[in-house]
């Protein structure tokens, strides 16, 4: 059955008029595989509400429990506001300060949309290092970096200090990342790449490691981390470590068809079928990685198709739809 999504941004944003999208739903489809889908297409990092009529259905309810027509027509409504978007941002700072390019990385692997796409959902045509260079939530370091504001607080008696407040403050450094990625079973298959991250001290081996890859688009995981000849524990501090400024880190990676199958079947778990192509969509949407980006580091030159195909114990493909065997 065919239905009609109206979807409505808020209102007073002129760059915004409403969009209508036209998809297929069967009976089993939920409202929350619909939201994921439409997400595909308009990508919306806010709050959602499907609504028939006068009611805001809930994810979890079922097309064919409604007393649905062919052409049935349903709105989107989106709820953003400024606010709902620095609290988007300010969850990705609290660890640690980024520039403004990792922030809008993280923001887009962390809600399937680009920082700019939100700020246009919100009227704004401003690039995202402007919008917190204005913002009083953030504070721009003279390094580039973008961290949290520090609130006013009422001031202390000395008495109270605790002892993890009386310890020095985390240090500043550059740490490069040699990264190593190799695929099983294909000799002289390997791919390397440097990554120049800012860190602090109390940063570890793992944190820099998840912002290296996903800078370099990778999505398997390090097998070890070494430097000066020695292998790390992926959750000591730098510091611990014996990390200073200018040091290099060498990561090790193995990319093999098995973790890429995990991966695929991930995906395909919590839904029935999916087309190829929305199987290669849903792929990027959760790790961020376009599926041939994964293919090529497995050595594979040929489609995600052919890759399926060549793996029938795994998966099923009829009349253009994946499965899970």
């Amino acid at each position: 059955m065919k239905v009609q999504v109206n979807i409505e941004y808020p209102s007073g944003h002129q760059c915004h008029s409403e969009t209508k999208l036209t998809l297929d739903v069967k009976p089993f489809d939920s409202v929350a595989s619909l939201k994921q889908r439409l997400a595909l297409v308009e990508p919306i990092p806010f709050q959602q509400e499907l609504i028939l009529g006068d009611e805001a259905l809930a994810d979890q309810q079922k097309f064919g429990d409604l007393d649905l027509k062919e052409g049935q027509q349903f709105r989107l409504q989106v709820r953003a506001t400024e606010d709902m978007f620095g609290e988007q941002l300010a969850k990705l700072l609290q660890v640690r300060p980024l520039s403004v390019s990792e922030l809008g990385l993280l923001y887009c692997h962390q809600h399937g949309a680009t920082a700019i796409q939100a700020l246009e959902i919100l009227g704004s045509q401003e690039e995202l290092g402007d919008y917190v260079g204005r913002s009083k939530r953030f504070a721009v370091e003279k390094s580039g970096l973008v961290g949290l504001a520090q609130k006013t607080t009422a001031p202390q008696r000395l008495d109270c200090i605790s002892e993890a407040q009386e310890e020095e403050p985390a240090t500043s450094l550059v740490v490069q990342m040699h990264l190593t990625v190799r695929a099983e079973g294909r000799e002289g298959c390997a791919e390397e790449a440097t990554v120049s991250l800012k860190a602090t001290s109390t940063d570890t081996p793992r944190s820099l490691c998840q912002r290296a890859l996903e800078a370099e688009c990778i999505p398997f995981e390090p097998e070890d981390v070494v430097f000066q000849g020695r292998a790390l524990k992926l959750e000591d501090s730098l510091q611990q470590c014996k990390i200073g400024d200018g040091s290099q880190l060498h990561v090790t990676l193995v990319a093999t068809p098995e973790h890429l199958l995990k991966q695929l079947a991930g995906v395909l778990k919590p839904r029935k079928a999916l087309s190829v192509t929305e199987l290669s969509d849903h792929y990027c949407y959760k790790f961020g990685t376009p599926v041939f980006r994964s293919l090529r580091l497995l050595g594979l030159k040929g489609q995600l198709k052919e890759f399926l195909k060549s793996h029938p114990d795994r998966f099923s493909l009829e009349a253009g739809c994946v499965s899970l065997r």
